[in-house]
C-alpha cells in the first residue's frame, strides 16, 4: 500500500522480485494488480525476458510491453504520445499488429531518452506500471533502460515491477548486470 500511495503523488517507484523458480513471484505480482484500486486507472503492461540460446534480442520484454501498450484500451492515446515523442518505438509498439519487420527500426535508433519522456507523459495523470519478468535473462540494453527510468527526476506516476531470480556468481563478482544494476540503484536509494 506504501508503494501505490508514493506512486500516486508522482514518485517513480521500481521494485525488484527476487526468489527462486516456481516460488511464486509471478502470482505475487498477480495479486498485486488484483488489488489495484479501479479508480487509479492504472495500466499496467507486461513483458517477459526469454533466455537467450544464441544471443538475446534487445529490448524484448520492453517491446512486448508497447505492444500491450499499443493494443490495449487507451491504445490511441499511447500510440499518439509515442508518435509524437518516440517514433522509433511507435514502430515496436505497432509491429505485431501490422507483422511487418520492414518498419523496424535499427537499434541505434531507439533513443532511450526519447522512450522515458514518452513513459513519463503516459504517466503524468494515471499510474503506469511495467512489469518485467524474469530480469536474470534480460539483455544489457533492457537493463539500461531500467536504470535510466530509475534516475530520472522528473514527476511520474510510474512503476517498475521485475521479477528475477537470485545470482549465483562467486562473492565479490559484478559479472551478473543485474546484480550490478540492483546494487548501484540500492547505493543511489532509487
Amino acid at each position: 500500500r506504501t508503494e501505490l500511495r508514493l506512486l500516486e503523488s508522482g514518485q517513480r517507484r521500481l521494485v525488484f522480485v527476487t526468489g527462486e523458480a516456481g516460488i511464486g513471484k509471478t502470482a505475487l505480482l498477480d495479486a498485486f494488480c488484483r488489488q489495484l484500486n479501479p479508480s487509479m486507472a492504472a495500466s499496467v503492461a507486461r513483458g517477459q525476458c526469454l533466455q537467450g540460446v544464441g544471443g538475446k534480442e534487445e529490448y524484448y520484454p520492453v517491446m512486448e510491453a508497447l505492444c500491450l501498450l499499443c493494443a490495449g484500451p487507451n491504445g490511441e492515446a499511447v500510440c499518439r504520445v509515442l508518435g509524437r515523442m518516440a517514433p522509433a518505438w511507435l514502430s515496436l509498439g505497432r509491429e505485431r499488429e501490422t507483422a511487418s519487420s520492414a518498419a523496424r527500426p535499427v537499434a541505434q535508433e531507439r533513443m532511450l531518452g526519447d522512450l522515458c519522456g514518452a513513459l513519463e507523459e503516459l504517466a503524468a495523470e494515471k499510474p503506469l506500471i511495467l512489469i518485467f519478468e524474469d530480469l536474470h535473462w534480460a539483455d544489457d540494453s533492457t537493463l539500461n533502460l531500467i536504470s535510466a527510468l530509475a534516475r530520472r527526476r522528473a514527476r511520474a506516476k510510474l512503476m517498475v515491477l521485475a521479477t528475477s531470480c537470485p545470482f549465483r556468481g562467486s562473492v565479490g563478482s559484478m559479472e551478473d548486470p543485474l546484480r550490478g544494476l540492483k546494487q548501484d540503484l540500492l547505493m543511489r536509494r532509487l
